[in-house]
């Protein structure tokens, strides 16, 4: 596969890696505000990965990067622009759809937590996810990650074994969410996209 050849494939996918980055549900196509760039992994001749560039008022930096091999989606570096408030979940919900009617088990994304910072002229402000992935379903997929955070809650209340379970609204899930605030870490994470797992109703819970 020469040069041409790679670019005309990348032509012929653009749409469908779009989609699977989320960002599709804030830009229909069409949209002019929507900017991208699309950079294809090889191996050899053979394409076996993308990563995504997104230029969007709604975020200041989203990156994706998509494994086409083993059919996982790293939600690689998302970071909101505040213009509008909930995109990331909008985008996830979008993203989860995609993966799961195009056979991408797995969504996964490092859940940060770090101060603010400049990358090259962009100004980042504190990163914060490790207190919202859990809110929409994705789990710790480190053990010691998972051991930690089980550790930490068992000191308001045993059954808080995953992040998600803080937020059921009682006076003890209350107490766990500000603990976790003040005394989080960052965390691998992974989203199964499948319907019936608990990522899946966690995200769509209403």
């Amino acid at each position: 596969m020469n040069d041409q050849d790679f670019q005309d494939f990348i032509e012929t996918q653009t749409e469908n890696l779009l989609d699977l980055s989320g960002i599709r549900v804030l830009h229909p196509k069409g949209d002019n505000t929507l900017g991208y760039e699309i950079v294809p992994k090889k191996n050899s001749d053979e394409i076996i990965g993308f990563s995504i560039f997104i230029s969007s008022p709604y975020f200041v930096i989203y990156q994706i990067k998509i494994d086409i091999i083993n059919k996982i989606i790293k939600n690689d570096f998302i970071v909101s622009s505040r213009l509008k408030s909930g995109v990331a979940k909008e985008c996830l919900k979008h993203q989860v759809t995609i993966a799961n009617i195009a056979g991408y088990k797995y969504i996964t994304l490092l859940a940060a937590l770090e101060p603010a910072r400049t990358v090259g002229s962009l100004k980042i402000e504190p990163l914060v996810g490790y207190k919202i992935w859990g809110k929409y379903g994705f789990i710790m997929s480190n053990s010691t990650q998972a051991m930690d955070f089980k550790l930490m809650m068992q000191k308001i209340d045993p059954k808080f074994v995953i992040i998600c379970d803080i937020y059921d609204g009682t006076p003890k899930g209350k107490e766990a969410v500000e603990l976790w605030d003040k005394g989080g870490f960052p965390w691998l994470g992974q989203f199964d996209t499948s319907e019936n797992s608990k990522s899946f109703q966690v995200l769509h819970a209403k």
